[in-house]
């Protein structure tokens, strides 16, 4: 009789000890972290940015590409937080880095025309280093969950850049014509003329 219950308490502890290992944060791989990090920080850049954009743009396009940014960015954030769930990896702290506190501190200050070009230019360079951490990391990552998170998240920040780099060239294009400095880069009619005077 000893004997079963001494087995059935070892069984119990061991089935608890079992219990409390599937519920603790795992340890996750150092470049896993780092990866997870960095999605938290891009995410929380997207979002912070985006918001700005909606209160200070101008322009009806770029409102429409930053609630595009707000809706999309968010879902992301809830697919990504649901992969670090599933995995028992703890979320890291959404914390803009230095760069991504400098461009939010830029947009702050900038107004009118000003603020847009900052935000598109912050949009661009954001997700050209995004679509270059998640691609990595869709084919070299480590940890299963994650990479099929970033081979899923791809295609939606390829997207994504496509059509801020198309929206940014399109108010470049816009911005050059009023201001002269298309016909400028070309070369303006007067400096031949010009030149011609002084032989």
């Amino acid at each position: 009789m000893r004997l079963l219950i001494s087995a059935a308490a070892a069984l119990v502890v061991a089935g608890s000890a079992a219990l409390a290992q599937q519920k603790a944060p795992q340890k996750a791989s150092p470049d896993t972290m780092a990866f997870a990090k960095k999605v938290a920080n891009a995410n929380a850049f997207e979002i912070k940015s985006s918001e700005l954009a909606q209160d200070r743009a101008q322009s009806s396009e770029v409102k429409s590409f930053a609630q595009q940014m707000i809706t999309d960015h968010t879902k992301l954030g809830e697919e990504f937080k649901s992969v670090l769930q599933s995995a028992n990896v703890p979320p890291p702290p959404e914390r803009l880095d230095r760069q991504q506190k400098a461009a939010i501190s830029k947009l702050q200050k900038a107004k009118g025309p000003a603020f847009e070009k900052a935000y598109l230019n912050a949009q661009l360079n954001g997700h050209k280093q995004a679509v270059a951490l998640v691609s990595k990391y869709a084919k070299t990552g480590r940890t299963p969950k994650f990479k099929e998170f970033a081979q899923k998240a791809l295609p939606t920040l390829e997207q994504h850049l496509s059509e801020v780099t198309d929206l940014r060239n399109r108010a470049v294009a816009a911005g050059k014509a009023p201001t002269g400095a298309g016909s400028r880069a070309i070369g303006p009619p007067a400096e031949p003329t010009t030149r011609g005077k002084k032989r």
